[in-house]
C-alpha cells in the first residue's frame, strides 16, 4: 500500500513538473495585426469609443477626415515615432491613409513597439469613398 501511494504521488508530481515546463516553453501572445475592408472597420470604429488615428499630412485630415479621428501624419517621422505614448497599447487602435498602404506598414510599428490590437484600413479613405 504504501508503495502504491508513492507511485501515485511520484506520477502526479511528474505531471505537474511537465505541465508547468511547458507552460514556460509557451510563446507568448503575438500582436493581433489586421486589415479590415471598409465595411468592417466603419462598424468597429463607430459601435465603440476606439483609438482612431488618421496617418495623412494635415492638409488631407483638415480637407475630411473621420469622426474623433486623431491627426498623427505618417510621413513626419519624429512626429510619428513620438505620437504614440499616451495611447493605451492595450486597447485596440485604428489606423488609416489615403491609399492604405502607409497604414499596413505604420500597423507593422505600432506592433513592434507593443500594441496588442492594430487594424488598418484596407485600401485606405479611398475604399470608403467607393
Amino acid at each position: 500500500m504504501i508503495v502504491g501511494e508513492w507511485v501515485g504521488f511520484f506520477s502526479r508530481s511528474l505531471f505537474y513538473y511537465n505541465f508547468l515546463v511547458l507552460l514556460t516553453m509557451m510563446p507568448p501572445e503575438s500582436p493581433i495585426g489586421k486589415s479590415l475592408d471598409a465595411a468592417e472597420f466603419i462598424i468597429a470604429v463607430f459601435n465603440s469609443a476606439v483609438q482612431l488615428i488618421d496617418l495623412r499630412t494635415c492638409s488631407a485630415y483638415h480637407q475630411w477626415h473621420l469622426y474623433n479621428a486623431i491627426n498623427i501624419d505618417f510621413f513626419t517621422l519624429k512626429v510619428f515615432e513620438n505620437s504614440f505614448e499616451c495611447f493605451d497599447r492595450n486597447e485596440p487602435i485604428f489606423i488609416y491613409c489615403q491609399t492604405g498602404q502607409c497604414s499596413k506598414i505604420a500597423k507593422e510599428e505600432l506592433m513592434d513597439i507593443g500594441f496588442e490590437e492594430v487594424y488598418d484600413l484596407n485600401g485606405g479613405i479611398r475604399a470608403l469613398k467607393n
